[in-house]
C-alpha cells in the first residue's frame, strides 16, 4: 500500500480523484481485435492503483510483474463499454529518463511478437507503418492495440480516417 500512497501523493498535485481503489476485477477488458484480456495483463489491471477522475475516466498505475517499467493505463470513459485497448483504453510507460510515453514509442526495437523485453514496447521514435503493422500489439483490428496511443501521437494527436475503429 506504500506505493499506492506515493502515487496518490504525487498525482494529487495534478489530478483530483473522486475515488481510488486497488482492485477492478469485475470489469471485462478486451484487446482491439476483440479477444478478451486474460492472464498477466488482466492481473495488472486487477492489482493496479486506480484513480477515478470526476469525468469517470480511470487511471491505472502498475509497477511490477510483466510490465517491467511503471505503466499507466488510461480508460477514458471508465466502466462504460467498450473497455477495449485502442478504443477507450490506452497504455503509457513512465520513466525518470523518458517521462510519460505511449507503448510502441520506439520504432527501433519493436518486436513483431510483442515479446517480454521492455525495449519492445518503449523508446524514443515513432514509425506509423510499424505502429499499424502486423505486430501482436500493433494498432489494427487484427492485433491487440497496445500501440494505438503511439499512433495517435505519431499523427499529431489526431485520429486519422484510417484509425482502426
Amino acid at each position: 500500500m506504500v506505493r499506492s500512497q506515493g502515487v496518490k501523493s504525487y498525482t494529487s498535485k495534478y489530478l483530483t480523484f473522486i475515488n481510488t481503489k486497488v482492485n477492478d476485477d469485475n470489469i471485462g477488458y478486451y484487446w482491439l481485435n476483440g479477444e478478451k484480456i486474460t492472464g498477466n495483463f488482466k492481473e495488472v489491471a486487477n492489482t493496479s492503483y486506480i484513480g477515478i477522475l470526476n469525468n469517470g475516466a480511470k487511471l491505472f498505475y502498475h509497477a511490477a510483474g510483466e510490465l517491467f517499467t511503471p505503466t499507466i493505463i488510461v480508460d477514458i470513459n471508465g466502466e462504460a463499454r467498450p473497455n477495449k485497448v485502442g478504443r477507450d483504453v490506452f497504455l503509457f510507460s513512465l520513466s525518470a529518463k523518458d517521462g510519460l510515453r505511449p507503448w510502441g514509442y520506439n520504432n527501433l526495437n519493436i518486436s513483431n511478437d510483442g515479446g517480454q523485453d521492455s525495449s519492445s514496447n518503449f523508446g524514443s521514435n515513432l514509425d506509423r507503418d510499424i505502429l499499424k503493422g502486423s505486430g501482436l500489439y500493433a494498432c489494427n483490428k487484427a492485433s491487440r492495440g497496445r500501440w494505438c496511443a503511439a499512433l495517435i501521437m505519431a499523427d499529431g494527436w489526431e485520429i486519422k480516417d484510417d484509425y482502426p475503429w
